[in-house]
């Protein structure tokens, strides 16, 4: 395979892997890491841009989840704690996103977001900023 093929398979094994729909593990970035001979930059630039495809589709997920919760709700006990739920997305939701390192729960985080109306601009910001640290911690 020339190197061309390799970064394409980084970077779809990134989008894939981090999907809600998946739940599997990014497997392209160890291996070409263990075989060595490519640049650690373009990796993880790669890799980063294929987790970012990823979190917008997640992102985009969690939108149509919400309009079909916001669509069935009668209850004014549930429009309360969702309401709720958003005012602390709004306080905590950087850190919560910051978790995205973990590669079992990072998948759903942006769901969560897009949920609770968190915005995809800091969604993006602090998902990438996580999961570049989740690169540099695994080099």
């Amino acid at each position: 395979m020339n190197l061309l093929e390799n970064y394409t398979l980084l970077f779809t094994d990134s989008v894939f892997a981090n999907t809600v729909f998946y739940g599997g593990q990014e497997m392209a970035f160890d291996i070409m890491k263990q075989l060595g001979g490519y640049d650690i930059r373009i990796m993880i630039a790669v890799a980063i841009f294929g987790y970012t495809v990823s979190v917008l589709i997640n992102y985009w997920f969690g939108r149509i989840l919400y309009k079909i919760y916001n669509s069935s709700i009668d209850n004014k006990n549930a429009v309360e704690n969702y309401k709720s739920l958003k005012v602390g997305s709004k306080k905590y939701g950087f850190i919560i996103l910051c978790f995205n390192m973990i590669p079992a729960i990072g998948p759903f985080l942006p769901v969560l977001a897009s949920f609770v109306d968190f915005g995809l601009k800091r969604t993006l910001l602090f998902t990438m900023i996580s999961r570049l640290s989740y690169y540099i911690v695994m080099l």
